[in-house]
């Protein structure tokens, strides 16, 4: 499969005699793979023959800027781009859904970032992985360039005394990933930071906290809808390479611990992470969810049975992509369920077009603790999303 192809539009040879004519046809054949948007100057959805699929910011009719790609034989991109090429920081998934995140050059990943094998586990031989001792590896480590390793990850930018001071990226093995300015080990100043899902933060930093910025999704488009002030208590978390609960739960992002997370019973759990704890759907950042996941929800809209967390990976239009989806967060659920649930195919009901159960008894009550995969048909729209719950049987 060529990840590194460019854009081929329609074009219709025209005669001066025809011209009125044959630019309506010319006009019609671009629209039909122009689902959305402006794919000429702007933020546009645009599909290939091929099953390739792209949203995010176009220039010159050129993938320019930030935006996500899907391809038919399952592989994924969320990141920047340039001149039509994946170029500068991103998230690439293979088909066998092994990860690289990190630096792209001309739609190649490089070895300044971490590639990840299909269970979330860094492979220590190749890009940071592959760095085993603590320290500077590249440059000066007290004045001026330098690439150092440290617990959370690898700054690569300049030193001032052997702290971080002027222009870096640092990459932390959660995959997340800051590049701007640095005051004495500490983000101050303008710069841009990434979730390892492709949300990203631009603006100002002061003393590692972010204090004025926008919040972007992976495809470039301005989220509103979220406030620094629910952002940055992650921001610390991630900073140190971890999460914890109340009861001493680790998450590093993956799936593995993440799932372990969620799955704990916690008592207040689901209100400790809420940004509205009085909100019948409370959506809440992505580092206390399910990586790759659009967003993710505590559901309290029933008194009569317990919250749930719902974590949401597709809704678009797209059956092939939903089926891709779909197969993928399977396959990353099976990897990282715990010991002790059973699976069951759930009989399609409703809207359900396929789904699996994956259960196990209660550890604090009657009943079981439920994973839930769905892909539900809508009509004009599917949606692929895991669910996390108690029920009675």
């Amino acid at each position: 499969m060529n990840y590194n192809g460019k854009l081929v539009k329609k074009h219709i040879i025209m005669r001066k005699l025809l011209f009125p004519i044959l630019i309506i046809f010319a006009n019609y054949g671009y629209a039909q793979h122009c689902l959305s948007g402006d794919c000429n100057n702007g933020p546009g959805v645009y599909t290939w023959a091929t099953g390739e699929k792209y949203d995010g910011q176009w220039k010159n009719s050129e993938r320019e800027g930030t935006g996500e790609a899907w391809w038919s034989d399952g592989a994924y991109y969320a990141g920047t781009w340039a001149n039509g090429k994946m170029m500068g920081f991103g998230k690439f998934v293979y088909p066998n859904k092994s990860i690289f995140i990190g630096r792209m050059i001309n739609s190649i990943p490089t070895e300044d970032g971490y590639y990840y094998d299909s269970k979330g586990n860094i492979d220590t031989g190749r890009g940071f992985g592959s760095f085993f001792e603590l320290g500077c590896y590249y440059g000066d480590c007290q004045l001026g360039l330098d690439t150092e390793l440290v617990e959370s990850g690898v700054y690569a930018g300049y030193l001032l005394n052997g702290k971080r001071n002027g222009i870096g990226n640092f990459y932390w093995k959660t995959g997340d990933y800051y590049s701007g300015q640095w005051v004495d080990g500490l983000m101050d100043g303008n710069g841009t930071y990434v979730y390892s899902d492709g949300r990203n933060f631009f603006g100002r930093f002061s003393q590692g906290k972010m204090i004025d910025g926008n919040y972007y999704l992976a495809n470039g488009a301005e989220d509103l809808g979220i406030h620094i002030d629910n952002i940055q208590p992650i921001i610390d978390k991630v900073k140190s390479g971890k999460q914890t609960k109340a009861n001493n739960i680790e998450t590093d992002g993956s799936w593995k611990s993440n799932l372990a997370l969620l799955l704990d019973e916690s008592t207040n759990y689901y209100k400790g992470v809420a940004t509205d704890p009085n909100s019948v759907f409370t959506e809440y950042n992505i580092k206390a969810g399910l990586p790759g996941a659009i967003h993710c929800m505590i559901n309290n809209a029933f008194s009569t049975v317990p919250n749930y967390e719902s974590c949401e990976f597709y809704n678009e239009n797209d059956q092939s992509v939903a089926n891709a989806k779909y197969a993928e967060i399977l396959l990353n659920i099976r990897g990282a369920i715990p010991q002790g649930f059973t699976e069951e195919i759930e009989s399609a009901n409703l809207n359900i077009v396929k789904g699996v159960l994956f259960k196990k008894k209660s550890t604090t009550g009657a009943g079981y603790i439920v994973v839930e995969l769905t892909l539900s048909d809508y009509g004009s729209y599917k949606q692929v999303r895991v669910d996390i719950k108690k029920t009675a049987k």
